[in-house]
Protein backbone atom coordinates (compact mmCIF):
# COMPACT_ATOMS: atom_id res chain seq x y z
CA UNK A 1 0.00 0.00 0.00
CA UNK A 2 3.30 2.48 0.93
CA UNK A 3 4.50 1.93 -2.62
CA UNK A 4 0.88 2.21 -4.38
CA UNK A 5 -0.10 5.53 -2.56
CA UNK A 6 -0.69 7.98 -4.81
CA UNK A 7 0.84 10.81 -3.05
CA UNK A 8 4.07 8.80 -2.91
CA UNK A 9 3.68 7.75 -6.57
CA UNK A 10 2.96 11.58 -7.53
CA UNK A 11 5.92 13.02 -5.63
CA UNK A 12 8.51 10.26 -6.65
CA UNK A 13 7.34 11.15 -10.84
CA UNK A 14 7.80 15.30 -10.11
CA UNK A 15 11.32 14.88 -8.43
CA UNK A 16 11.89 11.98 -10.96
CA UNK A 17 11.09 14.59 -13.87
CA UNK A 18 13.50 17.14 -11.75
CA UNK A 19 15.92 14.70 -11.82
CA UNK A 20 16.12 13.78 -15.04
CA UNK A 21 16.30 17.12 -16.45
CA UNK A 22 18.64 18.29 -14.04
CA UNK A 23 21.60 15.74 -15.24
CA UNK A 24 20.98 16.67 -19.01
CA UNK A 25 23.11 18.96 -20.85
CA UNK A 26 21.43 22.26 -20.94
CA UNK A 27 20.91 24.96 -24.06
CA UNK A 28 24.43 25.87 -25.73
CA UNK A 29 26.46 22.85 -24.25
CA UNK A 30 25.80 23.84 -20.64
CA UNK A 31 27.03 20.56 -18.49
CA UNK A 32 24.23 18.63 -16.47
CA UNK A 33 23.87 19.73 -13.26
CA UNK A 34 23.54 16.71 -11.60
CA UNK A 35 25.10 12.94 -12.50
CA UNK A 36 23.99 9.79 -11.26
CA UNK A 37 26.17 8.98 -8.17
CA UNK A 38 25.26 12.85 -6.81
CA UNK A 39 21.32 11.52 -6.96
CA UNK A 40 22.55 8.23 -5.27
CA UNK A 41 25.00 9.60 -2.58
CA UNK A 42 22.51 13.05 -1.76
CA UNK A 43 19.70 11.86 1.10
CA UNK A 44 16.03 12.72 -0.34
CA UNK A 45 16.42 16.34 1.88
CA UNK A 46 19.79 17.53 0.00
CA UNK A 47 18.77 16.05 -3.16
CA UNK A 48 15.43 18.41 -3.14
CA UNK A 49 17.56 21.48 -1.79
CA UNK A 50 20.04 21.04 -4.28
CA UNK A 51 17.08 20.92 -7.38
CA UNK A 52 15.45 23.85 -5.58
CA UNK A 53 19.05 25.75 -6.13
CA UNK A 54 18.76 24.71 -9.97
CA UNK A 55 19.45 27.09 -12.52
CA UNK A 56 16.96 25.51 -14.80
CA UNK A 57 13.39 27.03 -14.16
CA UNK A 58 11.61 23.49 -15.09
CA UNK A 59 13.92 21.85 -12.11
CA UNK A 60 13.31 24.46 -9.80
CA UNK A 61 9.26 24.51 -10.47
CA UNK A 62 9.15 21.05 -9.73
CA UNK A 63 11.20 20.78 -6.72
CA UNK A 64 9.74 23.79 -4.97
CA UNK A 65 6.12 21.96 -5.72
CA UNK A 66 7.34 18.77 -4.01
CA UNK A 67 8.76 20.86 -0.86
CA UNK A 68 5.39 22.91 -0.34
CA UNK A 69 3.22 19.62 -0.76
CA UNK A 70 1.72 21.69 -4.07
CA UNK A 71 1.42 17.59 -5.80
CA UNK A 72 0.16 17.35 -9.11
CA UNK A 73 -3.05 16.04 -9.37
CA UNK A 74 -3.89 12.44 -10.03
CA UNK A 75 -5.92 12.36 -13.09
CA UNK A 76 -5.23 8.74 -14.98
CA UNK A 77 -4.64 5.47 -13.21
CA UNK A 78 -4.77 1.77 -14.71
CA UNK A 79 -3.42 -1.15 -12.74
CA UNK A 80 -1.98 -3.25 -15.81
CA UNK A 81 -3.07 -6.26 -13.61
CA UNK A 82 -6.32 -5.67 -14.33
CA UNK A 83 -6.08 -5.07 -17.84
CA UNK A 84 -7.79 -8.22 -19.89
CA UNK A 85 -5.59 -7.24 -23.14
CA UNK A 86 -2.10 -7.25 -20.78
CA UNK A 87 -2.57 -10.00 -18.88
CA UNK A 88 -4.49 -12.27 -21.63
CA UNK A 89 -2.54 -15.25 -21.73
CA UNK A 90 -2.30 -15.55 -17.75
CA UNK A 91 -4.97 -13.96 -15.72
CA UNK A 92 -4.23 -16.10 -12.33
CA UNK A 93 -0.47 -15.38 -12.37
CA UNK A 94 0.54 -12.28 -14.60
CA UNK A 95 4.27 -12.45 -15.54
CA UNK A 96 5.74 -9.16 -16.17
CA UNK A 97 7.44 -9.41 -19.29
CA UNK A 98 4.59 -10.75 -20.91
CA UNK A 99 2.61 -8.12 -19.13
CA UNK A 100 5.25 -5.52 -21.02
CA UNK A 101 5.31 -7.21 -23.82
CA UNK A 102 1.45 -6.71 -24.58
CA UNK A 103 1.23 -3.02 -23.07
CA UNK A 104 3.36 -2.40 -26.07
CA UNK A 105 1.70 -4.14 -28.38
CA UNK A 106 -1.53 -1.98 -27.46
CA UNK A 107 -0.02 1.46 -27.32
CA UNK A 108 2.73 1.05 -29.67
CA UNK A 109 5.32 2.03 -26.88
CA UNK A 110 7.59 0.51 -24.49
CA UNK A 111 6.08 2.48 -22.02
CA UNK A 112 8.43 1.24 -19.21
CA UNK A 113 11.31 3.08 -20.19
CA UNK A 114 12.31 6.79 -20.17
CA UNK A 115 11.87 7.62 -23.84
CA UNK A 116 8.84 5.51 -24.21
CA UNK A 117 6.94 7.16 -21.55
CA UNK A 118 8.09 10.92 -22.90
CA UNK A 119 6.86 9.58 -26.10
CA UNK A 120 3.40 9.34 -24.25
CA UNK A 121 3.37 12.29 -22.75
CA UNK A 122 3.88 14.11 -26.33
CA UNK A 123 0.83 11.71 -27.73
CA UNK A 124 -1.29 12.98 -24.89
CA UNK A 125 -0.09 16.64 -24.87
CA UNK A 126 -0.58 16.82 -28.98
CA UNK A 127 -4.29 15.35 -28.02
CA UNK A 128 -4.69 17.90 -25.00
CA UNK A 129 -2.84 20.91 -27.09
CA UNK A 130 -1.24 20.92 -22.90
CA UNK A 131 2.34 21.99 -22.85
CA UNK A 132 5.37 20.31 -21.53
CA UNK A 133 5.09 19.57 -18.04
CA UNK A 134 1.45 20.59 -17.10
CA UNK A 135 1.22 16.41 -17.29
CA UNK A 136 3.72 13.93 -16.19
CA UNK A 137 3.62 10.12 -17.08
CA UNK A 138 4.83 7.65 -14.64
CA UNK A 139 5.19 3.67 -14.50
CA UNK A 140 8.07 1.69 -12.74
CA UNK A 141 10.14 -0.35 -15.31
CA UNK A 142 9.11 -2.92 -12.92
CA UNK A 143 6.56 -3.87 -10.39
CA UNK A 144 7.35 -1.47 -7.37
CA UNK A 145 9.64 -3.68 -4.48
CA UNK A 146 9.86 -6.94 -5.89
CA UNK A 147 13.76 -6.82 -6.07
CA UNK A 148 14.11 -4.82 -3.26
CA UNK A 149 12.67 -7.69 -1.36
CA UNK A 150 14.01 -10.48 -3.34
CA UNK A 151 17.59 -9.34 -2.05
CA UNK A 152 16.52 -8.96 1.81
CA UNK A 153 15.19 -12.31 1.51
CA UNK A 154 18.51 -13.80 -0.03
CA UNK A 155 21.11 -11.38 1.72
CA UNK A 156 24.03 -13.22 2.88
CA UNK A 157 23.57 -14.10 6.44
CA UNK A 158 19.28 -14.10 6.39
CA UNK A 159 19.66 -18.32 6.40
CA UNK A 160 16.93 -18.58 3.16
CA UNK A 161 18.13 -20.44 0.54
CA UNK A 162 16.22 -19.96 -3.04
CA UNK A 163 14.91 -22.99 -4.15
CA UNK A 164 13.55 -24.50 -1.52
CA UNK A 165 9.60 -25.13 -2.15
CA UNK A 166 7.97 -23.51 0.48
CA UNK A 167 10.22 -20.07 -0.33
CA UNK A 168 9.50 -20.41 -4.05
CA UNK A 169 5.17 -20.40 -3.35
CA UNK A 170 6.17 -17.79 -0.76
CA UNK A 171 8.20 -15.31 -3.10
CA UNK A 172 5.21 -16.62 -5.75
CA UNK A 173 2.64 -15.01 -3.75
CA UNK A 174 4.66 -11.98 -3.11
CA UNK A 175 5.54 -11.35 -6.69
CA UNK A 176 1.43 -12.01 -7.55
CA UNK A 177 1.11 -9.22 -4.98
CA UNK A 178 3.77 -6.72 -6.33
CA UNK A 179 2.48 -7.49 -9.87
CA UNK A 180 -0.92 -5.73 -8.98
CA UNK A 181 0.72 -2.60 -7.75
CA UNK A 182 2.27 -1.94 -11.16
CA UNK A 183 0.38 0.98 -12.13
CA UNK A 184 0.44 3.32 -14.84
CA UNK A 185 -0.67 7.11 -13.69
CA UNK A 186 -0.50 9.85 -14.97
CA UNK A 187 -0.97 13.54 -13.01
CA UNK A 188 -2.06 17.02 -14.08
CA UNK A 189 -0.26 20.17 -13.02
CA UNK A 190 -3.90 22.00 -12.94
CA UNK A 191 -6.11 20.52 -10.08
CA UNK A 192 -9.42 22.40 -12.28
CA UNK A 193 -11.64 19.76 -12.62
CA UNK A 194 -12.45 20.43 -16.53
CA UNK A 195 -8.54 20.11 -17.41
CA UNK A 196 -8.42 17.05 -15.04
CA UNK A 197 -10.82 14.97 -16.74
CA UNK A 198 -9.37 16.51 -20.44
CA UNK A 199 -6.14 15.14 -19.43
CA UNK A 200 -7.93 11.42 -17.86
CA UNK A 201 -9.88 11.35 -21.66
CA UNK A 202 -7.12 11.38 -23.50
CA UNK A 203 -4.91 9.19 -21.93
CA UNK A 204 -7.31 7.18 -22.12
CA UNK A 205 -7.87 7.32 -26.16
CA UNK A 206 -4.32 7.20 -26.22
CA UNK A 207 -3.45 4.18 -24.12
CA UNK A 208 -6.89 2.22 -24.70
CA UNK A 209 -6.48 1.45 -20.83
CA UNK A 210 -9.58 2.15 -18.51
CA UNK A 211 -9.16 4.69 -15.81
CA UNK A 212 -9.36 3.97 -12.42
CA UNK A 213 -10.38 6.76 -10.79
CA UNK A 214 -13.54 8.61 -10.64
CA UNK A 215 -13.57 11.41 -12.84
CA UNK A 216 -16.41 12.90 -14.45
CA UNK A 217 -15.65 14.15 -17.73
CA UNK A 218 -16.53 18.08 -16.99
CA UNK A 219 -15.99 21.05 -19.51
CA UNK A 220 -12.94 23.03 -19.27
CA UNK A 221 -13.46 26.65 -17.30
CA UNK A 222 -11.55 29.60 -17.59
CA UNK A 223 -8.70 28.33 -20.33
CA UNK A 224 -6.29 25.36 -19.75
CA UNK A 225 -3.64 26.73 -17.49
CA UNK A 226 -2.86 30.39 -16.57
Amino acid sequence: KVYAHRVKVCAGAMIGRAVALACQAGKRGAPAELCEEDVERFGDDLLLLRLMESKRNKVRYLARRVWTRDFYASAFSATLSKNPYVVRDSPLNPQPEEMEQRLCERIGLRITTREGREELERRIIKETKLRFLEIIAHLPPKPPGFRRLRRVLFDAGSGILEGEPSVDEFLAEIRRRHVQLWTLSVFSSSREPGVISHVAAAVQKVTGLKNELPVKRLPITGGLFP
